[in-house]
């Protein structure tokens, strides 16, 4: 039984190389996990907003740039793909229905605790543990990177605002970051002198570029992403010196202060 008035829907299967490996695990959990709670928000008279948290995942290779909202969507991967039918499930019910949806697709979210398989938290970790930096192919591959404060803003924003109803919205920085560029400043954040380690690309990545045009958050939204990238990485690295059990396999005294 659903009652809350307001719904945010952000539970995925997100790990996109475990997309890769376990496809139809993921769209089991990703796409009838959806239909499930959309059956029970259609039934919901009380319902103010849904708000699905989708993913720059998406867009896929895209020749234009920045990623606006209305680019034909082309994943590269299963997480991309069982997002895009998330977001087609919504919209569908809130033609179909009338259902008081409003779609999020965010850039690549970073913060605090954030999961640890993500490049950002493996590139600090290596960095403070004095560990190589692993940078897959040649790291001209590029994310839109935003700190979670930000993004919290736009829902909040998107939860409340009556023009944002039946919208897609990018939520994110608007800056592009190759992550090679993103290795040397996590290097800096952190004072290591970790090397810099080339490794395999990963399948679907090679050439992939994204930055959100963020245009419409700010019109609809008031939207304005005022934690920088370099205040969330050290915000991050201070995040991790405090916590030591997350750096449990660092040798002894090799820790980047």
């Amino acid at each position: 039984m659903l009652d809350a008035p307001y719904v945010v829907h952000c539970a995925s299967q997100a790990d996109v190389p475990l997309s890769l490996s376990a496809p139809a695990f993921t769209v089991t959990q990703n796409v009838l996990g959806i239909v499930a709670i959309l059956e029970a928000a259609k039934r919901h008279d009380g319902l103010k907003r849904f708000l699905l948290q989708s993913s720059e995942e998406v867009y896929g290779y895209c020749a234009t740039l920045p990623l606006k909202e209305e680019q034909r969507l082309n994943p590269t991967n299963v997480y991309g793909a069982s997002k895009a039918a998330q977001e087609m499930l919504v919209m569908a019910l809130h033609h179909s229905y009338g259902l008081p949806v409003t779609v999020i697709r965010s850039s690549t979210i970073i913060g605090e605790g954030m999961r640890r398989t993500q490049v950002i938290p493996i590139f600090l970790e290596q960095a403070l543990r004095g560990e190589p930096l692993t940078i897959h192919g040649d790291g001209a591959q590029s994310r839109d990177f935003n700190f979670v404060d930000n993004h919290v803003d736009a829902m909040v924003a998107a939860l409340t605002h009556p023009d944002a109803i039946g919208l897609t919205i990018n939520v994110g920085s608007g800056i592009e970051r190759a992550v090679l560029s993103v290795a040397e400043e996590c290097l800096r954040v952190t004072g290591s002198h970790s090397d810099l380690e080339f490794v395999d690309q990963r399948p679907g990545e090679q050439g992939l570029r994204v930055v959100l045009d963020i245009t419409r958050a700010k019109k609809v939204l008031g939207y304005l992403p005022w934690v920088s990238f370099t205040e969330g990485l050290e915000r991050m690295s201070k995040f991790l010196q405090d916590a030591p059990r997350w750096l449990a396999e660092a040798p002894e005294g090799q820790l980047a202060r």
